[in-house]
């Protein structure tokens, strides 16, 4: 008698990259792109690297912390890959040289939710994307 067992997978389990469209070089598609990488790097626990609230930790003569290290600069690796592995290649070419994923996160951030006219053309495109409907009250 042969008995099988069920499991569940865990996110963590998977190797692959996740797939998703590429970043548009004029900006276009950045609010839906953003909002897909940002839900992958939460699902890998990749997001505090990438928005800095997880540094890199210090070594000290006391403790090297080798081990914490390495394990960061995989995670920052990890982390940069699945967004480079998402931008076209005039894009690519921005960010290229960035030293760690925050670096790339923060380049493209500054590029399309900028300052000035920047941020007004941005946030004007993200109402215009936005919808109302009669479940969905106006107020906080």
């Amino acid at each position: 008698m042969s008995t099988s067992t069920s499991t569940i997978p865990d996110f963590k389990a998977f190797s692959r990259l996740f797939d998703i469209s590429s970043l548009e070089n004029n900006g276009s598609n950045y609010s839906t792109w953003k909002f897909r990488v940002k839900t992958i790097l939460k699902i890998r626990s990749l997001m505090p690297i990438v928005n800095g609230t997880e540094a890199c930790p210090s070594p000290s003569k006391d403790d090297p912390k080798t081990k914490e290290i390495t394990s960061w600069n995989t995670r920052d690796h990890k982390a940069k890959a699945q967004i480079t592995l998402t931008l076209r290649d005039e894009l690519l070419n921005g960010v290229m040289y960035a030293k760690t994923s925050k670096e790339v996160w923060d380049r493209l951030k500054d590029w399309y939710e900028g300052k000035g006219k920047q941020t007004i053309a941005y946030l004007i495109t993200e109402l215009f994307r936005g919808t109302l409907d009669d479940k969905s009250p106006l107020g906080p």
